[in-house]
Formats: C-alpha cells, sequence, structure tokens
C-alpha cells in the first residue's frame, strides 16, 4: 500500500485536476480579479457568454465592462468581499457586440486578498420579470384612464377573478361579482340571457365575443361595461375565459342624453380602445399594443417611436406635437395632448397620455404612451361651438333688429309727444287738458316699453355696460319712492318706507339701481288691486350683502309660476298682459342687471296673500364723494339755436319747444342745409338730427368740427332714434357733445342744454318749470 504521503499528492493532484476540469468546462462564468478589481485569470465560458477572448480581459478592469449603473454596486461589493469574505454578486456587462447581459452569482475573497467569482448569465429571466412588471404598469395605466380591467372565470372552481385595480373600483362602488350567483343579482335583467349565452359558448367552446352589458352599483345606480372574452383550453370541452372589462357609463350616459334632445348633438362618445406604444430606449426596443397596429394599420419601428413626432399624426397638428413633447422630456409626466392621427378608419382625434421613466441621473430610460379615440366628442365640441357661433350671430342680427325697430318707432313717437307736450303749454279747457295728459301718460307707456326692449337687446348682446360711482342707496330708494308715491295714491294704495341703517355710501350704478327698484316697486303697485306696498332696505348683520324688499298686498303668485317670473316676455299668466300691460321683460332686466352688479333677485309669494319681491346686492362702501359747488341754472333768451331735421313734424316741433323758452331759433332740412347754416351764420347751439337724407347728422358734425372757424367750437346735441350705448359713443367720437334719445322729452333736452350752453340765471326758473 503506499504511505500516506503518498496517498496525499496524489490527493491534492486529482483534485486539482478535477478542479481545472471544471474551470475549462463550465458553463457558468469563473474568473479571478485583483483586488483592485483587474482581471487575472477567466475560464472559457466567459468568451463563450460575452465574445471576448481571454487576452482580451485579463489585464483590464472589470469596471470597464460595466454598465455605469452597476458600477457603483461592483465597487461597494468589492468592499463588502475585503470585509465578509464572501457576497453575492449582480452586474450588467456589455459583450463585445454591443448587447448588455445581466449576470448573477456569489464572489469570495482568496488567500491574497485576490476576489473569486462565479457568475450566471440571467438576462432571459430578468427580461421575463421586467415584462411582467410592464404588464402592470401598462394595466394601471389603462384602470386609470380608460376604465379597463382585467378578469379570469375558471368553470371547475366557478370564480370570477378580477385585477387588481378593478377588484378595488367594484368593490368602491358596492359591487360583489365572484360567483355566477352573484353576478346574476349585478346583472340587469334584460342583459343576463344574452351575457350567460356568450359566457357558455367560451366555456363550451372557446369563442371569443365583445358585447356591452349593464350592472347595478350598490347605490342602485346602472353602470354599463364593454367586454370582450376569449376562452383557453384546459380540457375536453372546457375552456377557462379571459376577458377585457371596460367601464363606459359616462360614454352611454351621454350617448342617451343626446338620443332623447333629437340627436342635435349626434352620436355621443363611443367606448373608448386604448392603444399602447412602449418605448425602451436602453435596450433600444419598441413594443405596439395589437389594438394600436389595428387602429393606425402598422407597428411602429424604433427609430420611428423615438421621434418627436410619430408619422401617423396629421401634418397640421405638427407644431402643437413637437411643442408638447419638448415640454416632457423635462418632466417626469405629461399632460394629455389632443392631435389628429391617421388611422385604417380615416383621420380621427385621440387624446394621448404619456407616462415617462428616467434614470438616476434624468435620462429617459422608457416611454410608455396610451392613445385614446375621442373623435365623436370632439366633433360635437366642434358642432357645440359652431352652435355658439350661430347663437352669436343671431343675437346680433336681433339686436341690430331691434334698433332698426325702435330708431322707426321713436321717430313718429317724437312728433306725437312734442306736439302733446307743445298743447300741454298752451291754455285748453280742461276736458282737452285731461286728454292731453292721458295721452302723454299712455306714449310714456309706450316709450318704457321700447326702452325695456333695448335694454335686454344690449343685455344680450353684451354692449350694457355699468357705470359704477358712490351712492347713497337710502337717498336713491326716496327718490324712487317718491316717483311711485303718486302711482300708488291714484289707487288708493297705502305706501311706505321701512329702512334700517344703511351705509352712507356704497359703490354701484345709481341709474341701473334705480331702475331694479323701480321695476319691482312699480310692478308691486301695478298688480295690487287694494291694501299697501311696503319697502324695506337693511343690511346682513356682516355688512356685506345689502338687501331691498318689496312687500305687497296683492293677488299672490303660485309657487309653480314664480321661476318663469324672470324669463324674458314671460309674466304670470296671459291675462296679466292683457288687463295690466308690459312687456314682460321688467322682472327679466331688474335679474340680469341685479348679476351684473354682483347679486340676484327672488319671490315669495302664495296665491291670495301677496308676494314680497326682493334685490341682495353687495355691499362695498365707499368715501363720500367731493361735493360740486352749486352752479345758477342758465336762461335761454336770446340764445341762438340751429334745429337741423328732415322730418318736418319733428322740426316744428323742436322749433316751437326751443322758442318757448325764448330761444332765436333757425331751422335746416337736410345734414347739406344745416352744415352750410352753421358754417355761415354764428350759433349757440345746433339740435342735429343723426338719420337724414343727402348728409346725415353724424357727417355733417364732421364737417362743422373741421372747419376750423368759429363754428367748429359750437356746442352741438344729436337728436336720434338709435339709443345703443356703442351708437351714442360713436356719435360723442364725432364731435357731438351730447345725445338725447327720441321721443324727445323737453325736460331731458333742457338739462341737456343747460349742461352745454351758457345762459343768463332768468332760464333757472323756466328751466324749473318745464322739468316739474
Amino acid at each position: 500500500m503506499p504511505d500516506s504521503q503518498t496517498s496525499a499528492a496524489g490527493g491534492d493532484r486529482a483534485g486539482g485536476q478535477t478542479a481545472s476540469w471544471f474551470f475549462e468546462n463550465a458553463r457558468d462564468l469563473f474568473g479571478v480579479v485583483s483586488p483592485l478589481g483587474v482581471f487575472l485569470e477567466v475560464n472559457p465560458a466567459w468568451t463563450a457568454t460575452t465574445g471576448w477572448a481571454a487576452e482580451e480581459l485579463l489585464g483590464r478592469n472589470l469596471l470597464e465592462f460595466l454598465h455605469e449603473d452597476s458600477r457603483d454596486p461592483v465597487i461597494e461589493m468589492g468592499r463588502s468581499v475585503a470585509r465578509d469574505g464572501d457576497v453575492p454578486s449582480r452586474m450588467q456587462l456589455r459583450c463585445k457586440d454591443g448587447r448588455w447581459i445581466w449576470l448573477e452569482g456569489y464572489v469570495r475573497r482568496g488567500p491574497h486578498g485576490e476576489m473569486m467569482g462565479v457568475q450566471r448569465d440571467v438576462t432571459e429571466e430578468y427580461r421575463r420579470a421586467e415584462a411582467l412588471k410592464q404588464g402592470g404598469r401598462v394595466q394601471a395605466l389603462l384602470s386609470e384612464t380608460a376604465g379597463v380591467g382585467l378578469w379570469r372565470f375558471d368553470p371547475r372552481t366557478e370564480r370570477l377573478i378580477w385585477s387588481q385595480e378593478w377588484a378595488r373600483l367594484l368593490a368602491d362602488a358596492g359591487i360583489a361579482m365572484s360567483t355566477p350567483a352573484e353576478f346574476a343579482k349585478a346583472c340587469h335583467p334584460d342583459d343576463l340571457a344574452m351575457v350567460n349565452a356568450r359566457m357558455e359558448a367560451a366555456i363550451q367552446r372557446g369563442e371569443a365575443a365583445a358585447f356591452d352589458y349593464r350592472i347595478r352599483a350598490g347605490d342602485g345606480r346602472w353602470l354599463s361595461l364593454r367586454v370582450h372574452l376569449h376562452g383557453e383550453p384546459i380540457a375536453e370541452g372546457l375552456h377557462v375565459v379571459h376577458g377585457i372589462s371596460q367601464d363606459i357609463t359616462e360614454i352611454a350616459h351621454a350617448r342617451g342624453e343626446l338620443e332623447a334632445h333629437n340627436k342635435r348633438l349626434g352620436i355621443a362618445l363611443a367606448a373608448a380602445r386604448g392603444a399602447v406604444v412602449e418605448v425602451d430606449y436602453e435596450r433600444r426596443t419598441v413594443w405596439n399594443s395589437p389594438e394600436f397596429v389595428a387602429t393606425v394599420g402598422y407597428a411602429l419601428e424604433y427609430r420611428q417611436a423615438i421621434k418627436a413626432v410619430w408619422p401617423f399624426v396629421v401634418e397640421a397638428d405638427v407644431p402643437a406635437v413637437e411643442v408638447a413633447v419638448a415640454a416632457w422630456r423635462t418632466k417626469a409626466s405629461a399632460a394629455p395632448l389632443e392631435v389628429r392621427v391617421h388611422t385604417v378608419g380615416g383621420e380621427r382625434w385621440v387624446r394621448v397620455f404619456n407616462e415617462i421613466q428616467r434614470d438616476a441621473r434624468g435620462r429617459i430610460r422608457r416611454t410608455i404612451s396610451l392613445m385614446i379615440d375621442i373623435d365623436d366628442q370632439k366633433r360635437q365640441e366642434l358642432a357645440l361651438v359652431a352652435a355658439e357661433q350661430t347663437a352669436q350671430a343671431a343675437t346680433e342680427a336681433k339686436s341690430q333688429f331691434l334698433a332698426n325697430m325702435s330708431h322707426e318707432l321713436r321717430t313718429p313717437m317724437n312728433g306725437v309727444l312734442g306736439v302733446l307736450h307743445l298743447l300741454e303749454r298752451e291754455a285748453l279747457p280742461s276736458s282737452a287738458a285731461s286728454l292731453v295728459k292721458e295721452a302723454l301718460s299712455c306714449g310714456g307707456m309706450l316709450q318704457a316699453l321700447l326702452d325695456d326692449i333695448v335694454d335686454f337687446s344690449r343685455i344680450e348682446a353684451g354692449r350694457l355696460e355699468l357705470a359704477p360711482e358712490a351712492v347713497d342707496p337710502q337717498a336713491v330708494l326716496e327718490s324712487v319712492g317718491a316717483m311711485v308715491r303718486r302711482l300708488a295714491d291714484e289707487k288708493g294704495l297705502a305706501f311706505a318706507l321701512e329702512l334700517a341703517p344703511l351705509p352712507a355710501w356704497i359703490e354701484a350704478d345709481p341709474l341701473r339701481l334705480r331702475q331694479c327698484l323701480f321695476n319691482l316697486i312699480g310692478n308691486a303697485i301695478k298688480f295690487t288691486a287694494a291694501g299697501r306696498v311696503t319697502v324695506r332696505a337693511a343690511c346682513d348683520p356682516g355688512g356685506r350683502r345689502l338687501r331691498f324688499e318689496v312687500e305687497d298686498t296683492g293677488i299672490g303668485i303660485p309657487l309653480d309660476v314664480q321661476p318663469m317670473l324672470f324669463e324674458r316676455f314671460r309674466q304670470a299668466d296671459a291675462s296679466t298682459t292683457r288687463r295690466f300691460g308690459g312687456s314682460g321683460l321688467g322682472l327679466a332686466i331688474t335679474r340680469r342687471l341685479a348679476q351684473m352688479m354682483g347679486g340676484d333677485v327672488g319671490c315669495i309669494s302664495a296665491p291670495g296673500q301677496g308676494s314680497t319681491f326682493w334685490l341682495e346686492l353687495p355691499v362695498r362702501e365707499l368715501a363720500a364723494p367731493a361735493q360740486e359747488a352749486a352752479a345758477d341754472l342758465p336762461a335761454l333768451d336770446g340764445l341762438r339755436v340751429l334745429v337741423v331735421e328732415d322730418n318736418a313734424t319733428n322740426r316744428m316741433i323742436a322749433r316751437k319747444m326751443m322758442e318757448g323758452l325764448g330761444a332765436v331759433v333757425s331751422t335746416a332740412e337736410d345734414g347739406e342745409e344745416g352744415a352750410a347754416a352753421a358754417l355761415a351764420s354764428p350759433f349757440d347751439l345746433v339740435l342735429m338730427d343723426i338719420q337724414m337724407p343727402r348728409l346725415d347728422g353724424v357727417e355733417a358734425t364732421r364737417r362743422i368740427r373741421a372747419s376750423g372757424g368759429a363754428a367748429a367750437t359750437v356746442p352741438i346735441i344729436g337728436l336720434t332714434a338709435n339709443v345703443l350705448s356703442h351708437q351714442r359713443d360713436d356719435y360723442l367720437a364725432a364731435g357731438m357733445d351730447g345725445v338725447v334719445g327720441k321721443p324727445v322729452s323737453p325736460a331731458v333736452l333742457l338739462r341737456e342744454i343747460m349742461r352745454l350752453a351758457e345762459a343768463s340765471p332768468e332760464t333757472a326758473d323756466e328751466a324749473r318749470r318745464v322739468e316739474a
């Protein structure tokens, strides 16, 4: 027998030969590196796996071949080996052909400080794990943005299993659908037979199907789902059913609403199908979902997918996409983008959602893009825009029509009321004077109706602008009360103002505030046959809102009628117009004015119990305005006035009105004569009609102003039946100093003259008499 030393030596040689054989023939990567990471020895598996020959590795540092994300972990691993002696390893290494592979294994410290390691290529396992993560991310994105959920039904266990996101959504909605019995309870009775038939076909024959059905939520609502399913065989005549469900409740509801309105806005948005594209910048790969390929007609290649603009984007939308992509590249996530794309079905609108993943240095590693079809919705939006433009055009046309109608009515009305005003100043028998007074009252009512129509037209056209200033609310209310008290007295009604302490000065438009109060109080008096009308005003405890209330003992208003009171051209019933008159616009105008001032109006009433109408406005207190020194009122004696008017009746009325106040009056029949007269003789004032033949009042005014002589500075007041604010602005811009609307009230005209003309104090008494 050999001695023990010989046996030990032989064993060492045999062990060394065995180790050498494993080193040379192993499929795993064996290697030795120095404490600084320099390759000292590698087995042939390194060349077979990485393509690098042994002589290309030996003497070079391992870090040269590692992905930058793996370098720091490997350096730390080296420190752990020096400290602990035996640690697991994981690294990403570059092959000779440029590929990146993942290696996992163990590293042990050698007797001289070297590191000995064995590694295995786990690239495929890593990719499979990443694919699972990718599927989870895509599913989460689909669930969040498109309402898509996955499910599986196994007929052997009769269990319905939902994806995590949808299981949570169903639970939140109070829906239990884990068994056939639970599903049958939740499914709409009209849909159950169809769903069961499709499921049986999939279970028995593996048939694919797509359909919509409804389920009841815990709160009783019906939800609409769209389903795509197919069977996967597990035994002869038996299949597991896999499906995708999408919540299309909102889409289905919108579709029903549009059909209920005679499909005026088209078909509602159909169920969205998610088309997904994922780009991996590290591996230079791109994944196209089947839905994406079906929509566009082809799969994107990597070189196409990394471009700022994908090739199927409609050319007109390319600039918007370029701007959006430039912003996306600096953010972790991006706002959705709506663009048009070329699809197999033609050009369609889509909404694109993007998720961007970055590495530790902020560089883009991966992008996931989800494309949802919104073509029907977008076309509806465009149709609504067109409809809005059409409605706006109709409003403009209506406003122009009302302006023209107002002009045509006001011109003869000016003659009628002007003659009546002249007759009122004559010494008439009492019976004739009474008739003149009644005619003037009726004319005033007609003018009020016209003013209501024009005001509402200006509001609808957006041309009514407020002129806020410092206003004493108590003074406004008392002045309105003084005006309407006569109306109450004529009907034998008690009228009272009950005012709590009010702010001294607030910011408001005094004209429109007075108009609102006059409408509410005037209505109360009009519709109250007997009893009283009481007006109250007070601020809320915080002093932020000012509330006016008008209480009457009138006929009262049914509850179901009250909402329509503030609609245009509406009154409580048809007999109201016949009995009391009016345009049906007063309360509509009051509400719109109140809302423009930041407030609102309302009504509290019951039949036979009277009514209380209220107006609330926000309070912004102001300091008292500076008081202007009172000026002497001018007189018109000897005032040289030129009346330019093509209508003979109106020309006569204006001449007599001015002569009755002591003015010396000359007349002209059109703008051509008027401009010539103003340039030929000195005048203190020109009353200029607007619409006249040959030369209208605007052009005549411009000609006078451009003359450069003394006439260039003569005050000119326009007399017009065009009463819209922008028309008045045009006349003032042409050089007129003031504008008075037709029919011309002597008091209003006199106030405008007094504002512009210099005259003697004696006429002040005459002015006060005419205004009274």
